[in-house]
């Protein structure tokens, strides 16, 4: 497809250069800030070929692409002279939204920057598990790939830093060099070396490991955000390019280790508390809800905002055994449907969009394109979704299916299902990926297509 093309189109239909103030990506959409959202046409939008769908949300107009988005954003940059996106403009909220809501909005904002490392670091552990069937985790090789499995999971709370920088409008490298100091080897030794505890200034710092963690970093640079504009209102012009950075380095790095990298900590492990006692006591119905609603998370890009219960709940001993369960349902059901649709179709448009849509849900585990491209038009299909998404949603909460490693659920990354504990898991992973595109694939189409 020539994105230089779509990328003309879609400047043309959102106003032109002159309406947008800022545009940026996600793995599928590309999310922009409109001066003014009325002009635009949504039904002309998603008319050009290439465009999946729009939807408005949390002040910005995103424009699904799908898994070329990258090549689409890149053709826009080049037609317009934007300001740029890394400079965390905030988009307005319009209309309320509950608490609950802005706090999911701002963890999928800070997350979703995020997700091309920690799926890519997920792969290479995936790797790791079916080479370990084979090599002996002391082999040089099998250690290298190790470490570059985990460099994405320890450094983390930086990544996190630098994209929730961004995302509350501060200086992303000074968030990097805040949360830098929670896991700086000699920060981590001190703490753990101590008998009688540490103290800053005779305050107590409370031993916690911050590797791996995302809520500690959100909160913090949260916070650094309004102690950044707090220094530069004190600071005197003459001194701000040596003393506001100062500042906010002495101000902020304690409140991180003494009171918000702590609290961040309690409310991961909270997390992890409320998944295992779901895993125990509500598994089925948990299963299915989460498996059936799937696609209408993704519909509002909240799934990214679920990671930090992901990460909680794979470092317990069972795994994760809602989310990444319930995603393998949902993205299997989808590829399903639209392989269906594929096959069924007799307009050769439609039946080109679903069969790549199909092989993106069933193969990469994206189904954006799947998802405003074929079953939502098409309305039946997305039931279809629903209801084979929650068939295998009971499958896997009778057989208790977990996941061991982070990936996004697919074809390829049936590893992630590999328990040490439990051999048959991964086999439970493919009767459920086998069951979901099964139901999905409904034989009696011709009377909706």
């Amino acid at each position: 497809m020539e994105y230089s093309d779509v990328a003309k189109k879609i400047l043309d239909q959102v106003g032109g250069e002159k309406n947008i103030a800022s545009v940026t990506h996600c793995m599928t959409r590309l999310r922009f800030i409109l001066k003014d959202e009325s002009i635009v046409k949504d039904d002309q939008v998603k008319a050009i070929k290439g465009v999946a769908g729009v939807m408005e949300k949390a002040g910005q107009y995103q424009i699904i692409i799908g898994n070329d988005v990258a090549k689409c954003y890149q053709e826009l940059l080049k037609l317009g002279n934007f300001k740029d996106s890394s400079s965390g403009q905030k988009a307005e909220k319009k209309g309320g939204q509950n608490l609950v809501m802005a706090i999911m909005d701002v963890i999928s904002g800070c997350m979703a920057p995020v997700i091309p490392a920690i799926i890519g670091a997920g792969m290479v552990k995936v790797l790791l598990i079916l080479l370990g069937m084979v090599l002996p985790a002391e082999n040089q090789t099998m250690q290298l790939l190790t470490v570059i499995g985990d460099c994405s999971f320890y450094f983390l709370p930086l990544l996190v830093a630098f994209s929730a920088g961004k995302k509350f409008n501060t200086n992303p490298f000074m968030a990097v060099a805040v949360i830098g100091v929670l896991i700086h080897p000699s920060f981590i030794s001190l703490l753990e070396g101590a008998t009688e505890g540490v103290r800053f200034v005779g305050i107590p710092v409370t031993t916690s490991t911050y590797s791996s963690t995302i809520i500690p970093s959100i909160l913090t640079v949260w916070a650094m955000s309004y102690i950044e504009k707090g220094v530069d209102r004190v600071t005197p012009s003459v001194t701000k390019n040596f003393l506001k950075p100062a500042l906010i380095l002495l101000i902020s790095a304690p409140v991180a280790f003494i009171i918000l990298g702590p609290l961040g900590s309690i409310i991961g492990n909270g997390l992890a508390a409320v998944v295992v006692a779901i895993q125990s006591y509500a598994s089925i119905v948990a299963y299915v809800f989460m498996a059936a609603a799937m696609p209408f998370i993704v519909m509002t890009g909240m799934h990214w905002a679920f990671i930090p219960v992901v990460f909680a709940a794979l470092d317990t001993p069972a795994g994760e055994s809602l989310m990444l369960p319930a995603m393998l349902a949902s993205n299997m059901a989808m590829g399903g449907a639209c392989m269906a649709v594929a096959v069924k179709s007799r307009n050769s448009n439609r039946k080109q969009t679903a069969f790549s849509s199909g092989f993106s849900a069933l193969l990469a585990g994206v189904t954006e394109p799947g998802l405003y491209g074929v079953t939502m038009p098409l309305v039946r299909p997305m039931a279809a979704v629903c209801i084979a998404s929650g068939i295998a949603g009971i499958f896997s909460g009778v057989t208790r299916l977990s996941a061991s490693a982070f990936a996004t659920p697919s074809l390829v990354s049936f590893p992630q299902f590999v328990s040490g504990e439990r051999p048959g898991n991964v086999m439970m992973a493919v009767a459920a990926a086998g069951i979901a595109p099964g139901t999905g694939f409904c034989p009696d189409l011709d009377s909706w297509i």
